[in-house]
């Protein structure tokens, strides 16, 4: 497992959290972003919006 941060600007993604409001692609981050890497099985990036946390998958 890894943790990598990603600059602010728009991110790609493949979808949100089951049950999480849609989250269209890109997201446009406002400021860092940490991303959560499994190698070679997925990663995962949490940013802040609107007051919380939110997760979208970013590789598989």
């Amino acid at each position: 497992m890894g943790l990598m941060l990603e600059p602010p600007g728009p991110l790609g993604h493949l979808g949100g959290e089951e049950g999480e409001e849609e989250i269209t692609s890109p997201v446009e981050l406002t400021q860092p972003a940490v991303t959560v890497v499994f190698f070679e099985k997925a990663s995962i990036t949490w940013f802040w919006r609107n007051g919380a946390f939110r997760q979208v998958w970013t590789g598989d």
